[in-house]
């Protein structure tokens, strides 16, 4: 067979391609198919199930803002009308301005160090969000609560994407 090296954006990566064409699938023994089969089923028990845990608490941190402005958080922080609004509009004007930054980082960052990251920070957001004073603070801990959270959904899709081909993903 013929090796070819191919450059692509300035860089050799030819190396990694030796034997191979680009946009081919490559043919597994029954062994290796069996590993990979072993691999997968493996991160289906221990980090699916820890990132949909993860996603169920994101999806809590999200809407229970209408919750807490109906039972006293409203009257406790003192909130002008113009507060409460903000508070809930705030957050996803966060997460819309940081989900590209945070995903581009997620390709500079191992993602088990960028999910700790924005995990930590996080979960400070939410105790920042329970020792709120008044509403102004209650606001800035809703923005930043937004901009780390927005990482979390498209890095996970990003994330589980480097073991699960188009197909096993549903």
């Amino acid at each position: 067979m013929d090796e070819k090296t191919v450059n692509h954006s300035g860089s050799d990566i030819g190396d990694d391609l030796k034997g191979h064409e680009l946009n081919t699938t490559l043919e597994l023994t029954d062994h290796e198919r069996s590993l990979v089969k072993s691999a997968l089923k493996k991160i289906d028990r221990r980090i699916v199930p820890l990132l949909s845990l993860i996603y169920i608490f994101s999806l809590i941190d999200r809407s229970n803002i209408g919750a807490a402005l109906v039972n006293g958080l409203r009257e406790e922080l003192k909130f002008t009308a113009v507060q409460e609004q903000n508070s809930t509009t705030i957050f996803y004007i966060f997460y819309l301005i940081f989900e590209t930054p945070a995903n581009m980082m997620l390709k500079k960052v191992r993602p088990h160090v960028w999910f700790g990251l924005i995990g930590s920070a996080w979960s400070l957001c939410c105790i920042g969000m329970a020792f709120a004073k008044n509403g102004n603070t209650f606001v800035v801990a809703r923005a930043f609560l937004g901009a780390f959270e927005s990482g979390f959904t498209p890095g996970v899709v990003g994330y589980l994407n480097y073991w699960y081909c188009r197909e096993e993903v549903g």
